[in-house]
């Protein structure tokens, strides 16, 4: 998708199936087909989803999915600086997560977090706490900074992608953080579910839906499977790097890392 539809894209990375309009969307919802969550839940784990732009509970999509628990607005509790979509930075609500989810767990997890700091109009960005030692009180000041666009911007503003870098920098830097902090061997998958609504971006026709995709570990083993299929160390995009469609993933990801009986 492009600029916008974010629960399509989530339906189709977890699914396995393609999903590219609202009544592809509805079907799938009313199918026995098992969504990734669900198939890790069936498998022993635990399964956990953060929501920070979600003020209230979707029991039906929690039940298809497969999590044990959704975490939204009303459990992160969320008192300080306002950023427009998802009212709280990135790493208070990671932090919630590592702190009242992960450490004290006693089983394998899934989790999955939905980022609201990089979401359009792209205008307040939070202070990076170094040493995530972060409370009620810590987001209570200003933001780091504040860029002069608006919804009025987009998507032509000549200071959007400006805009959009320095969130995009942000995010990528609670996600390294958070993988940092992981007390158990870990994968942390981060990628886009859409291009901005930049026109910059969705004029470009081979570009306007791909999303990067990042996989960080804090075990290098964990990452040897990824390799095998074409990843390679480091942010940069390589040159003639492969293309696949986010329908693709689930079951990608199953086949590498799944275990089976001899």
């Amino acid at each position: 998708n492009t600029g916008g539809a974010s629960w399509l894209s989530h339906a189709q990375l977890l699914s396995g199936a393609r999903i590219d309009s609202r009544p592809a969307w509805e079907l799938l919802l009313a199918s026995d087909v098992q969504p990734l969550p669900q198939r890790f839940r069936t498998a022993g784990y635990r399964t956990v989803e953060v929501e920070p732009a979600m003020d209230r509970h979707w029991p039906e999509g929690q039940r298809f999915y497969g999590f044990d628990e959704s975490l939204t607005q009303l459990e992160l509790g969320y008192r300080g600086t306002l950023y427009h979509w998802g009212r709280m930075p990135d790493q208070f609500a990671l932090h919630h997560l590592l702190r009242e989810v992960i450490e004290p767990a006693e089983q394998p997890l899934l989790t999955m977090y939905v980022s609201v700091t990089s979401h359009v109009p792209f205008v307040r960005v939070p202070p990076y706490v170094a040493d995530w030692r972060i409370d009620a009180g810590t987001f209570a000041g200003p933001p780091r900074v504040v860029h002069p666009v608006s919804w009025l911007d987009v998507p032509h503003g000549p200071r959007l992608v400006e805009a959009y870098a320095d969130t995009i920098e942000y995010a990528l830097r609670c996600a390294i953080g958070f993988t940092e902090r992981l007390p158990r061997p870990s994968l942390v998958i981060v990628l886009g579910d859409h291009q901005p609504p930049i026109a910059a971006v969705a004029d470009e026709p081979a570009m306007a839906a791909d999303v990067p995709i990042h996989v960080l570990a804090n075990r290098p083993e964990l990452l040897a499977p990824l390799r095998a299929i074409g990843f390679v160390d480091g942010w940069e995009v390589p040159d003639g790097a492969g293309v696949f469609g986010t329908a693709a993933f689930a079951p990608t990801f199953l086949r590498l890392y799944s275990r089976r009986a001899d």
